[in-house]
């Protein structure tokens, strides 16, 4: 016993030195994503550009304390690296997704095409950015569902900021009868344009003659709001509309048909 554990003791010590810079390691990654974390947060930097570096950075320290951990048990890291280029194209056929996953990964960083919070629509889906990860873009759908979509489908397709200005042009209509006065309907439309404190006056709310249906005339309604204020001026402003019309006595007509008979 007492040779076995004189034989065993160089192997211990280097073993104990192995997982000591293992630990070290990690902690040097932990620290290194902290730091990276905290400065980017001082210099304001976008939360989801944060993350993602932190974790990058953490990834790389962790690969590099990881080398260093065979090392110490005596494995040849060249041969390793050697190992690992030769199975490279194998290893990067079979991950080619997850590699383009990261590569679009970095490249929604690089660009900043949005933000973290933005609500957004791409690769089929619509919502707001909760974060980019290293693989994938999480964003969280109006109705409460999460949506996990992978990088390379958002960066091959188009990407729809609708948070990328402060305002948005909202364009909507409203149908009133053929024998209504249209200079009267403009004027009550656009007095009730003006009485929302919510529509945007520079530039001016456009109210005009959209469309001459089969049951009605369509006024168009072209008015600029705060991106905030879309949804809300949407629903409210025809309700305003409506309630105005029914006060001056426009009327707004039902699907109809005339009908001639030939005798």
């Amino acid at each position: 016993m007492d040779k076995i554990l004189e034989a065993a003791k160089p192997y211990a010590l280097h073993v104990a030195l192995a997982l000591a810079t293992l630990v070290c390691g990690l902690i040097l990654a932990s620290i290194v994503r902290w730091l990276a974390s905290r400065a980017l947060s001082r210099g304001h930097s976008d939360p989801m550009v944060s993350k993602f570096v932190s974790r990058l950075l953490y990834s790389v320290v962790a690969v590099f304390a990881i080398a260093a951990t065979l090392s110490q048990l005596g494995v040849q890291t060249n041969s390793i690296v050697a190992a690992i280029g030769a199975a490279g194209i194998a290893v990067g056929l079979a991950l080619q997704n997850s590699l383009s996953n990261l590569a679009s990964g970095l490249l929604i960083v690089a660009l900043k095409p949005f933000r973290a919070g933005d609500f957004i629509e791409g690769a089929g889906q619509m919502g707001a950015v909760e974060e980019v990860g290293l693989f994938t873009t999480t964003l969280k759908t109006a109705d409460g569902r999460k949506v996990i979509l992978p990088n390379s489908k958002l960066t091959d397709d188009n990407i729809v900021n609708y948070a990328a200005h402060p305002t948005r042009r909202l364009d909507t209509s409203v149908s009133v009868a053929y024998a209504s006065d249209l200079a009267f309907v403009k004027e009550r439309v656009m007095a009730v344009l003006a009485a929302d404190g919510r529509v945007i006056q520079d530039p001016a709310p456009i109210v005009s003659i959209d469309q001459l249906g089969d049951s009605g005339i369509t006024v168009g309604i072209r008015i600029w709001v705060k991106r905030e204020d879309y949804w809300p001026v949407r629903f409210e402003v025809l309700q305003e509309i409506k309630a105005d019309f029914d006060k001056s006595g426009i009327e707004i007509p039902f699907p109809q048909r005339v009908v001639k008979v030939l005798k």
